[in-house]
């Protein structure tokens, strides 16, 4: 009789672990300055150590004045951390209240203080001080604001001295002040080198040619995927994030298929940390309406998982991804009255936010059911989330007036959409908003026309 064989209970492993990220050391599109400070500073030293007997004194006043700099720094990290938990603070009484708020001046001031310490040290030399007082002008011009030439000048030349000195992070910021002062020639050369020294802001827009959805020979998608993965483990939370875009946006893509499970294990592992960001990108790559046999619109169950996963943390835009999801053009797919529930429960800071959620209750509530004079409020809902600037919800209020007649709109959505009611003139209020349409607010009428006419 032959040996009876017994099967190992474990199982062989194979391959190699997904890597793990830390969600409290992700950072954006640059890493933190006190990062950046750190790793200069360590460059002064391993300087230092080669530098020959003539070049020892300036590399060492150099590195006594980049530690003087870092230390500003992270005494700047500690102070904004301490304020920002002294304002969102919630005091028992009065007295705490006002006990808050002078804290909160006394912060305020020393922070003050501290910034003009760090002018004196960029006047004195410090590359780390030159590029900080740069990039406050820098981020001014990412978040859209207007920025005089003088003070993009003044950007532009603390950038230089910074970038002259080897501090390769300045190198991409100095293109983009080039890039905002009109000098072209100078903006591309300058992100050459950035791109060369593998700075994180130039690798990403490098990569945004993946977003562009032009033809790519398959060796060179893999490569560019495989460069914005690493940038993602060195902690690049943009990296990341651009990744599940693109597997997305490329789902039907032979090597994207192949590579996507990495990016996304790594979202799954961020989410588990409760990362709420990851959440909304996880819930954003599902985010896909299918078209199903029975000719149904069918939305995958993990969107709004995974978005009501981050709206159940407290994160804003969480919420108002679930419910724009629940939509399928002007048709609620959930249940409506709790939808409602979810808005009128939620009490936005920031205007936008609150516009947003003023348009989806807006559409929300031209549904069947809904109470007598949800018509009329709707309708000043959409136009009140217009008029802060959201222009889907101006193009839905101009739909419900001029795509259906009076008797279907009356009835909220009809589930039998007619045809756009030839001779209908466009109501005064309406044409003032088309007058100052932009061309994405043009693109998104005539997508909801197309789609519903």
């Amino acid at each position: 009789m032959a040996k009876k064989t017994t099967r190992s209970k474990t199982r062989k492993k194979t391959g190699t672990a997904t890597p793990k990220l830390d969600a409290a050391r992700l950072f954006g599109e640059q890493y933190p300055l006190a990062q950046l400070a750190e790793a200069w500073v360590q460059q002064l030293e391993d300087r230092l150590k080669t530098a020959t007997e003539d070049d020892a004194t300036a590399v060492s006043a150099e590195l006594a004045l980049e530690r003087r700099a870092q230390e500003t720094f992270q005494k700047m990290d500690a102070l904004t951390g301490e304020l920002r938990a002294v304002m969102t603070a919630s005091p028992a009484d009065k007295a705490g209240e006002e006990e808050r708020d002078r804290r909160v001046q006394a912060l305020r001031e020393e922070l003050n203080s501290t910034s003009g310490q760090l002018q004196l040290e960029a006047k004195e030399g410090s590359a780390l001080a030159c590029y900080a007082l740069g990039s406050t002008v820098q981020r001014a011009l990412g978040r859209g604001e207007k920025v005089d030439t003088k003070r993009l000048q003044a950007a532009k030349d603390n950038f230089v001295f910074a970038a002259e000195r080897g501090f390769t992070p300045a190198w991409c910021s100095l293109s983009d002040c080039c890039a905002a002062l009109g000098d072209r020639e100078a903006a591309e050369q300058w992100f050459a080198r950035a791109l060369e020294a593998k700075e994180p802001p130039a690798l990403l827009e490098e990569a945004r040619i993946l977003i562009n959805l032009q033809p790519l020979p398959a060796e060179d998608l893999q490569a560019r995927l495989d460069s914005l993965y690493e940038l993602a483990l060195r902690h690049c939370w943009d990296a990341l994030a651009l990744l599940a875009i693109v597997c997305k946006q490329r789902r039907e893509n032979e090597t994207i298929q192949a590579f996507a499970p990495k990016p996304l294990l790594l979202l799954q592992g961020l989410a588990r940390q409760g990362f709420t960001p990851a959440m909304c990108a996880l819930g954003n790559y599902y985010d896909t309406v299918l078209l199903a046999p029975d000719f149904t619109l069918k939305r995958d169950k993990r969107v709004h998982s995974w978005y009501d996963m981050a709206a159940s943390r407290g994160d804003l835009d969480g919420l108002i991804s679930s419910l724009r999801a629940g939509f399928c053009g002007a048709v609620y797919t959930g249940s409506a009255p709790t939808a409602v529930a979810r808005i009128t429960a939620t009490k936005p800071d920031a205007p936008r936010d609150a516009a947003e959620l003023k348009g989806l209750l807006g559409r929300l509530l031209r549904h069947t059911g809904m109470p007598e004079g949800s018509l009329q409020k709707s309708d000043d809902l959409l136009f009140e989330a217009a008029e802060k600037g959201n222009s889907f919800d101006l193009c839905a209020a101009i739909r419900s007036e001029i795509v259906w007649d009076d008797d279907a709109t009356e009835q909220g959505y009809p589930l039998k959409l007619p045809r756009l009611t030839t001779g209908d003139s466009l109501p005064e209020r309406e044409n003032g908003f088309l007058q100052n349409l932009s061309a994405s607010s043009c693109h998104h009428l005539g997508s909801l026309y197309f789609m519903w006419a």
